[in-house]
Parts: structure tokens; C-alpha cells; sequence
């Protein structure tokens, strides 16, 4: 099960005996933990019925006494254990070792849980599926992993998030964010408070208002270069060039991203000529719906004579690189201003 079907079963009341949740997107995963305290523990981290561990200083044996306690004027019990590490391979217990008998009144307790408690299990990046306590919890309750949501399900997520603090989102600011970012909900999250505070009063977030505040990556900032050399300004080109070298890009990532880039648009042309959508483009070329776009608006100003040149421009650079014939930033730089040149001869 994942993290976004947990969350919907915690709101429709439906809750397991034992969790063990574990992943990347931490954020996504102290949610469905908020949701279940706020389920089962109205009065918050105060209630009688509401227990807290820290793994890395409490044991199973003293994990398990909380967990067999009757709840107090309520159904329930929920006791929480941050940071569990008796998931990992590096934990995993072994007949006869003290790490199987450390780990004994827990694989016990898995085996029999109290039918009035609701155990969930905080475990790191990683749990290893081979340990007979993690089957255990997989045959009376749940593990959950928690990755990072993805293209509409992470756009919906941007969208409750943002309308939590009064706001809407212009058409294309979410994939524009998801690229510039990354899908890290923790960064995204960040990002979206900085462009609110950014705005103000305004009740709708723009293109424009999310380019002034997101923090971006090369990906985002190469179209800059290319959108330069699609309108053959080669002083513009090399100015973008240096800016992404000033923000700690290597030479050779920025001329692969060139290099991507030139070709993704040389497969945009024909797409667009047989009456592909945006959409559809995204989805054959395996591509984010943020590029797609981007490639469809700059595929106008080439040919793909034009861009068979780049190419082979590029491809020249490369080749005198790897045989050590030149520097590799100095011939970028040449091949740039090449670009701006030649292209204009058809």
C-alpha cells in the first residue's frame, strides 16, 4: 500500500493495528502519522491515550509494554515510534543471535497485537522485506513506503496545498515547478510558501510570480541559452552560458543539456506536423509536460536543417574534447557562436 491510499483509509476511519511506515517523502509520511493522531488521539500529543518513542533510545521490550496498556475513556491507543531501526538489513535479526532476542517481544507482540492499539513504526529510508518482523506486520497490518507522488497526483497535491493558504495556481505553474524543483515534496512545499508570502494579497499565483521566487535547475536554465541561439543573438547565448557556470554548473553538463535539448526538438518538428498535441508529445517522447511545452514553443524557430547543423556543430566539440584538442568551455563557447551564424544560412 502506499502513503496516499493510507491517508484516504484514515479518513474514512479505517485503521490497521500495526504500521510500519518507511521512504523518501518524509513529508507525505508525517502526514498520514498527523492524520492518524488526530484520528485516534483528539487531544493531541497531551492525550492519555497518546504515547511517543524515540527508537534510537527506547527498546522493543519497553515499545511493546505501551502498546499492551488499555486505552483510557476510548477505543484506542496510538503509540507512535520515531526512527525505528529493527527494520534495516543492517538490524535484521538472526536465530540465536542478541539481535533475535533483543527483537523477541516485538516479533511476539507482531504476532498477537492488542486488538485496543494502534502501533505505527517510523523506520528509515530502507526496511528489509526478508525479516520475519516485517512479514509479520504484512500478514496483521500495514507497510507502507512513501515515495514522492508524480505528474497529476502531484499536481493535486500542489493545488490542496496552495488553496490551504488562500491561493490558485495559473495554468503550467505546477509542471514549471515540478522541473524547476524536483518532485521532493519537502522543497516543493517550501516553494510554494516563498511565492505566497511573494504575492501578497493576491489570490492567484503566475508564471512570472513562480520564475521570480523558484529556486531552478540547469534544465530549466539551458532553454535560456537555447531560446538565445534560436534568435541568433550570440552575445545573449554566451551571457547564459556564464550565468549557469556561475551557479556551480560544469561545462560538459551544461553541452549535454545543449545537446538533449537540440535533439528533442529535431523529434518535436515532425510531431508537430502530423498534428500531435502537447500532450501526446509529453507522453511518446517521455518527456516532463514542462519541456514538452518549452520544445514545442522554441521547435518554431528552427528547421530541422537548422538543427541537424547544431548537431553536428556540437558533435565536432565533443569529439575535440575527448581527444584533447582544445578546451572544452572555450570550444562550447565557439561552437555557440557558430550556431548563431551558420544557422542563419539555409
Amino acid at each position: 500500500m502506499d502513503g496516499t491510499s493510507i491517508l484516504k483509509d484514515v479518513k474514512r476511519g479505517v485503521v490497521s493495528l500495526i504500521y510500519l511506515f518507511y521512504g523518501q517523502e518524509r513529508l507525505l509520511l508525517e502526514e498520514a502519522v498527523t492524520a492518524l493522531t488526530q484520528l485516534l488521539t483528539p487531544g493531541g500529543t497531551g492525550d492519555f491515550n497518546y504515547e511517543k518513542f524515540d527508537g534510537k533510545t527506547s527498546t522493543p521490550a519497553q515499545v511493546v509494554n505501551a502498546a499492551n496498556m488499555l486505552p483510557v475513556f476510548a477505543e484506542k491507543r496510538l503509540v507512535i515510534v520515531t526512527d525505528a531501526p529493527w527494520f534495516s538489513s543492517e538490524k535484521g535479526e538472526e536465530e540465536g543471535s542478541q539481535k533475535h532476542l533483543y527483537l523477541d517481544p516485538l516479533i511476539e507482540y507482531i504476532g498477537n497485537p492488542s486488538p485496543s492499539t494502534c502501533l505505527v513504526l517510523v523506520a528509515g529510508e530502507k526496511v528489509d522485506g526478508r525479516s520475519k518482523a516485517v512479514k509479520g506486520i504484512k500478514k496483521v497490518g500495514q507497510v507502507v513506503e512513501f515515495t514522492s507522488l508524480r505528474g497529476m497526483d502531484l499536481n493535486k497535491w500542489l493545488d490542496k496545498s496552495l488553496r490551504q493558504r488562500g491561493k490558485k495556481a495559473q495554468s503550467g505553474v505546477f509542471d514549471y515547478l515540478t522541473l524547476a524543483v524536483g518532485n521532493n515534496m519537502s522543497a516543493l512545499e517550501q516553494e510554494l510558501e516563498k511565492v505566497s508570502l511573494f504575492v501578497g494579497s493576491a489570490e492567484e499565483i503566475t508564471m512570472q510570480d513562480v520564475k521570480e521566487t523558484a529556486s531552478v535547475n540547469s534544465t530549466l536554465n539551458v532553454f535560456n541559452l537555447i531560446d538565445a541561439v534560436s534568435k541568433k543573438d550570440g552575445s545573449a547565448a554566451i551571457l547564459q552560458l556564464r550565468e549557469l557556470l556561475r551557479t556551480g554548473e560544469s561545462d560538459r553538463k551544461i553541452f549535454y543539456l545543449l545537446v538533449r535539448q537540440m535533439r528533442i526538438l529535431l523529434q518535436i518538428i515532425p510531431l508537430k506536423k502530423r498534428g500531435v498535441t502537447e500532450a501526446q508529445i509529453a507522453s511518446e517522447l517521455g518527456l516532463h509536460p514542462y519541456v514538452a511545452k518549452k520544445g514545442v514553443e522554441q521547435s518554431r524557430n528552427f528547421t530541422p536543417q537548422e538543427l541537424i547543423q547544431a548537431l553536428e556543430i556540437l558533435r565536432d566539440v565533443d569529439e575535440k574534447v575527448k581527444t584533447g584538442r582544445g578546451d572544452s568551455l572555450a570550444l562550447i563557447e565557439g561552437a555557440i557562436m557558430r550556431m548563431c551564424v551558420k544557422l542563419t544560412d539555409k
